[in-house]
């Protein structure tokens, strides 16, 4: 009888990292990454969870290259958080519309000048329009996509080098669970989220193919956020599927960071509805949606 030993190790490797996984989704350690002195490029900086972010990040004494098309913001930030940070941090805020690759690579460019090298990119910016897809028109679907997946693919490709030259680095998408269960009046906003998982999971296998693995990453699926982007939003019960706080989220985002979780739904149970998306019914869980009446009017 012949047995296949390198398959049974396989499948024992498998059923240990399967349960490893469990295991650290009930039980999820602090983490160990050092943040201090890491050069941090973090986008749509100026307002909601990426102001947030900047601060939560100057506190830990990270350099922050802060991009944001609201360049008055984003500067004032960026001039407090210079203030109350130690004498050899930088914080530098950058004016950009990420519509415009020409614009991104000026502002890539520029950063490389004048931080060297950068440790961990947040593609954080987002565009949404909450509008049914017969009212969509097509510059808004364009500035959906251009802004929420296209900037964040074009960031990667200029700033991976970078990483890769130091050994070192840490991309963090800012994805939504809308990308993973989809929700009514979000239809372009739903599919450029989706796009991002999609992005991550194939960057993870493409950098995993060339034995990049120094190179982490992070999605990031929180519920929908009162940051003033969604202002029509409802839930029924708040306990289970609430609407979310800037501060919050941008903690938990930290908190992946550190640990260096690869895929992260905030709150954390939530996980368990895009695990049941994929084993029950549709017409199921279309009426578990009506149920919860979680949803974003149009506006």
């Amino acid at each position: 009888m012949y047995i296949n030993f390198e398959s049974i190790w396989i499948y024992l490797k498998l059923l240990q990292e399967y349960f490893r996984n469990i295991l650290q989704w009930f039980h999820r350690s602090k983490g160990s990454k050092n943040l201090n002195g890491k050069v941090v490029v973090i986008t749509g900086s100026a307002n909601g969870i990426g102001r947030e972010m900047c601060r939560l990040l100057n506190r830990f004494g990270c350099h922050l290259a802060m991009i944001d098309i609201d360049h008055f913001t984003n500067k004032e930030l960026a001039s407090n958080l210079s203030s109350s940070s130690p004498s050899w941090t930088k914080t530098i805020a950058y004016k950009c519309d990420l519509t415009n690759l020409d614009e991104i690579d000026l502002i890539v460019g520029q950063i490389l000048l004048d931080f060297d090298h950068i440790d961990i990119l947040i593609n954080n910016a987002g565009y949404v329009n909450c509008k049914r897809i017969g009212s969509l028109s097509q510059d808004e679907i364009r500035r959906t996509f251009d802004v929420n997946i296209l900037s964040s693919i074009w960031l990667c490709k200029q700033l991976l080098p970078s990483m890769i030259e130091n050994r070192e680095g840490h991309i963090v998408a800012i994805s939504s669970i809308a990308g993973l269960l989809g929700n009514a009046n979000l239809v372009d906003y739903c599919a450029s989220k989706h796009a991002v998982i999609g992005m991550m999971k194939a960057l993870e296998l493409e950098l995993d193919a060339q034995n990049l693995n120094f190179i982490k990453l992070t999605t990031i699926c929180p519920l929908m956020i009162s940051t003033g982007m969604f202002r029509k939003l409802h839930t029924r019960f708040q306990w289970l599927y609430p609407i979310l706080t800037p501060e919050s989220v941008a903690k938990s985002i930290l908190d992946s960071i550190v640990r260096e979780d690869f895929l992260v739904t905030i709150p954390k149970h939530c996980r368990i509805a895009t695990i049941l998306e994929s084993v029950c019914p549709r017409t199921l869980l279309k009426m578990a949606m009506k149920f919860l009446q979680y949803n974003c009017g149009e506006h």
